[in-house]
């Protein structure tokens, strides 16, 4: 069973990897992302031309030809499937730029583990008097 200390040690390790978040470099790489996305959005509307073939079918005697569209499950596939991946990137992009531009308040982070602290002393002044209702 894990003491109290350990579980008030988890939000410290959490917010330093909060931190790690916060690059601008990741603007760069969401416009990388947005740049793949367009490609990809552009072969797959290049993949769902030829995935259909239009026949013509004349009748003769007057009346107008039949036509029709035969699909190729292949192509079709991979045009659905590359404008997943594109919608895919495009998230992935947004996200990107949103840790990018966040701005990290540090007088935030050292009130929070302030506070965790003051509640880690408390809990164990608890602990000491044998009155703490979550221990026992």
């Amino acid at each position: 069973m894990e003491t109290p200390e350990a579980v008030w040690r988890l939000p410290e390790d959490v917010a330093r990897s909060r931190t790690r978040l916060n690059q601008p470099m990741r603007a760069m790489v969401g416009l990388v992302e947005l740049v793949l996305a367009a490609a990809t959005v552009l072969l797959g509307v290049w993949c769902w031309h030829h995935a259909s073939i239009g026949f013509v079918y004349p009748i003769g005697s007057g009346q107008p030809p039949l036509s029709s569209t035969r699909l190729l499950g292949n192509w079709a596939g991979a045009a659905v499937g590359l404008c997943t991946v594109a919608g895919l990137l495009v998230l992935d992009a947004l996200r990107q730029f949103l840790l990018a531009a966040r701005a990290r308040h540090r007088r935030k982070d050292a009130r929070l583990l302030a506070a965790l602290r003051e509640a880690e002393a408390s809990e164990r002044a608890l602990d000491a008097h044998g009155t703490n209702p979550v221990t026992g």
